[in-house]
């Protein structure tokens, strides 16, 4: 069996009540179950034992079915940058500079500017903001290259992004956002895997 959430409810989570396994929202008058830290068949006996449908909160490496979120040509771009900023090695920079900027920009996985949050790092214990256009900045002194920097990023209502910096100096992060809505069980279909097992097989001459 496998869980999945077929229309994603655009309510925001994080302004709803608190209750007992979740929220309340209002809009709806349900219980969103919090389902983020369950076990897959956990989630499966909870839905099959209840006698209404349920509204829950999943990640989305929870869902089976993953949706291809389309991106903004920016957002694909500002991928392709930070795959080649790869090239520029962090580390051999600190000979010829005393300190490194490391710029970054947090992104929703739809796209969106997310424009709050902080970014934590081990070479300080200060944290640093998320600007209201998604960026931030992080100086680094020549004295610390000699371990990986290890950033942490988060805001709220996202998953959090943990990030072993060893090479580049630009970063795009994107924070997953936790689905809600009306969870469903759907059986695993094998008839396509063995559909396509036999098109490869070769008919026997």
């Amino acid at each position: 069996m496998k869980i999945n959430i077929p229309k994603p409810c655009a309510e925001n989570y994080d302004n709803m009540s608190p209750t007992d396994l979740g929220k309340m929202c209002e809009v709806c008058n349900t219980e969103v179950v919090d389902f983020t830290n369950w076990k897959t068949k956990d989630i499966v006996t909870y839905i099959q034992e209840s006698n209404k449908k349920v509204c829950g909160r999943l990640k989305p490496l929870q869902v089976s079915e993953k949706r291809k979120t389309k991106l903004t040509p920016w957002l694909k771009a500002a991928g392709i940058i930070s795959l080649l900023s790869f090239s520029k090695p962090l580390f051999s920079q600190a000979n010829k500079q005393k300190e490194i900027i490391v710029n970054g920009n947090v992104r929703s996985n739809l796209g969106e500017i997310i424009n709050h949050g902080y970014v934590t790092y081990n070479y300080n214990i200060d944290t640093t903001r998320i600007d209201s256009n998604g960026n931030f900045r992080i100086k680094l002194k020549k004295s610390q290259f000699n371990n990986p920097l290890n950033i942490e990023v988060s805001a709220l209502g996202y998953e959090t992004q943990i990030i072993e910096l060893k090479s580049k100096t630009n970063l795009t992060i994107v924070l997953e956002q936790p689905w809600i809505g009306e969870v469903v069980v759907e059986p695993i279909s094998r008839i396509k895997p063995i559909k396509k097992f036999l098109e490869k097989l070769k008919p026997l001459k």
